[in-house]
């Protein structure tokens, strides 16, 4: 018997078993409209994907800018209507001169 037993035993396990190699691969995108990729799967599926898809992030942008557009106005009418009350009213808000 050997000396070196268990050395040898290690030596003759890494030659035959084979070795497990792994690999993951991820990606992550954000955006209005699917990745490029994504889309041309659909596209392939769906004629006229592609077109919905920009059509749709269009109507969406659009969207978001009329409601900006219309909290803005309503804030300028609200600033509008405050200053109109503390001229009719002022002592109501704290601004007028108090006797």
């Amino acid at each position: 018997m050997s000396e070196n037993l268990p050395e040898e035993r290690d030596e003759a396990a890494r030659r035959e078993e084979p070795a497990v190699v792994s690999a993951s691969f991820s990606m992550m995108y954000s955006g209005t409209v699917p990745h490029p990729a994504i889309v041309e799967g659909y596209e392939r599926f769906v004629p006229g994907a592609a077109e919905r898809f920009l059509r749709m992030a269009e109507l969406e942008q659009k969207s978001r800018i009329d409601a900006d557009k219309d909290e803005a106005k309503l804030w300028r009418m609200r600033e509008e209507s405050l200053r109109i009350e503390e001229k009719r009213w002022p002592y109501k808000t704290g601004q007028g001169n108090k006797l």
